[in-house]
């Protein structure tokens, strides 16, 4: 074999992608490039009896991430990418830091002095945990059935149940795609059911993009935009980011091109 890489999941999440888990090895044989599937809490004693050049990163355990480059292993990912993508306060910050138009977002939600908030969990995913909340008492209702959990809140922005979540292959746009809940749900996830379609994206977006990709050395990753007084802003990062949308709605083949990153970055001949 070329070289050897193992292929990270949580093993909640690998029955939901079991197809995409089998096109990525599958197409890496097809060019003599060994893949395992090895879930994260076995990646530690996997590689310290397997030899592993590359990493394809498909949890949210970026403390693992960093403990591999720290062994000189290419992450597909990297650590910064995953840690910020998966807390949406560090999101915040990150996106603050380095002048990115977004929501304004806090900790606390008697920092906006309003209702209705957005109360989404920091660490939350595919929709799951996050709620429109209208009072104190629904709050510290979740708050109370949650507890453990930490959450951060948004003014609701001006248009609900529509967002654009645009994949990015390193600093190039993938495919752009419109996502519209089908009742009065302020949530558009894919995963929920709801509609959507590719789009064309403006420069003005395509710019943000890649601002977040080259700041963060991205491999691929997800940007969702929300709309809130007449433009688009950035919500959320996306790290791992589900490809159904990609492979329900366009024939653009993510397997090849995600293969044909890695051996290009690996210098793989």
């Amino acid at each position: 074999m070329k070289a050897n890489g193992i292929l990270i999941y949580s093993k909640i999440d690998i029955k939901k992608n079991y197809w995409f888990i089998d096109e990525l090895i599958k197409c890496f044989k097809n060019k003599n490039i060994d893949l395992k599937l090895v879930l994260d809490k076995e990646v530690l004693s996997y590689i310290n009896i397997n030899k592993v050049d590359f990493a394809i990163n498909r949890s949210r355990n970026f403390k693992l991430i960093g403990i591999l480059e720290n062994l000189n292993i290419r992450v597909f990912n990297n650590y910064l990418v995953n840690k910020i993508a998966n807390d949406k306060f560090m999101s915040y910050l990150f996106f603050k830091d380095f002048d990115i138009d977004c929501m304004e977002t806090s900790l606390d939600y008697l920092y906006f002095n309003t209702f209705p908030l957005v109360m989404k969990s920091t660490s939350g995913h595919g929709g799951n945990e996050v709620f429109l909340v209208h009072s104190k008492d629904e709050v510290e209702s979740i708050l109370k059935k949650y507890a453990g959990n930490s959450y951060v809140f948004q003014k609701l922005c001006s248009i609900i149940g529509k967002d654009i979540r645009v994949y990015m292959i390193k600093d190039n746009p993938l495919v752009a795609i419109l996502r519209e809940s089908q009742n009065d749900e302020f949530r558009s996830n894919y995963s929920l059911n709801h509609k959507a379609n590719v789009i064309e994206i403006d420069d003005r977006m395509l710019s943000i993009c890649k601002k977040i990709t080259q700041t963060l050395n991205s491999d691929y990753i997800g940007i969702d935009f929300i709309y809130n007084k007449g433009r688009w802003v950035v919500n959320e990062i996306e790290d791992p980011v589900g490809a159904w949308m990609i492979y329900d709605l366009t024939n653009i083949n993510l397997v090849e091109i995600l293969v044909g990153l890695i051996i290009n970055e690996l210098n793989i001949n």
